[in-house]
């Protein structure tokens, strides 16, 4: 079962062989471009089939040319992935908080890319089983990433440098479970106040069952002129 399908493509009459590579990297793209297209992603069910059916096409033609001229049969493919990187380079955004986007779009048509390639030299089942791994990818792991994502931050100034020990040990007996404290300078613009960052994730953010409770209790702390969700 393993390489019926390949042995069949490879013996098939040369057309027909092709065709049915030409089907099967349709097939992938379109399931794989499919599943990111519906969630919004920027490269969605069109951009997925033409990367793959290059790929097979760059694959199918390295064939060709080794065949006729005994050209080295690497060098098509290794240009391919190159490509695809500058394409996936298209699709990472970097918002104005820093974080990135757009990494697993890019890293999908990179896998699609090798996808098309496997079947251009005629190795059908694994790219199949390969497809089917990557929709599951793409379903479950956003489910299981949800739960590492909770995240708590609080925002807060108090009124003069002198007291930042004072609320420090206050900030750690109210809320211990915020790991991650940091000094800034005050987002109000006052010279006088300081601002601190508190921020926690994961496990840790979720034990806090109800934020604002919280936010209530730190600005109860003496020399906290206010405190925000940030």
């Amino acid at each position: 079962m393993t390489t019926y399908i390949s042995n069949y493509v490879n013996q098939a009459p040369e057309l027909i062989g092709l065709l049915i590579k030409l089907a099967l990297s349709m097939l992938s793209g379109s399931l794989i471009g499919f599943e990111r297209g519906r969630h919004g992603r920027s490269a969605g069910l069109r951009t997925h089939i033409l990367v793959c059916l290059g790929a097979t096409m760059a694959a199918m033609t390295d064939l060709h040319l080794n065949t006729m001229i005994g050209s080295d049969g690497t060098r098509i493919a290794a240009n391919v992935l190159t490509g695809v990187g500058f394409l996936g380079a298209g699709v990472i955004l970097i918002k104005r908080d820093f974080t990135v986007k757009g990494l697993t779009t890019a890293a999908g048509l990179w896998a699609t890319s090798i996808i098309g390639l496997c079947y251009g030299y005629g190795f059908c089942e694994i790219p199949l089983i390969t497809t089917g791994v990557l929709l599951l990818i793409f379903a479950l792991l956003p489910y299981m990433e949800s739960t590492q994502k909770a995240e708590v931050n609080i925002y807060l100034e108090i009124d003069q440098l002198t007291a930042v020990n004072t609320v420090m040990g206050a900030l750690h007996d109210t809320c211990p479970l915020m790991l991650n404290i940091e000094v800034t300078a005050p987002l109000s613009g006052d010279s006088t106040h300081i601002g601190i960052r508190l921020r926690t994730i994961g496990r840790n953010a979720r034990k806090i069952k109800d934020p604002f409770a919280l936010l209530t209790e730190i600005r109860k702390i003496e020399h906290v002129v206010f405190a925000v969700m940030d």
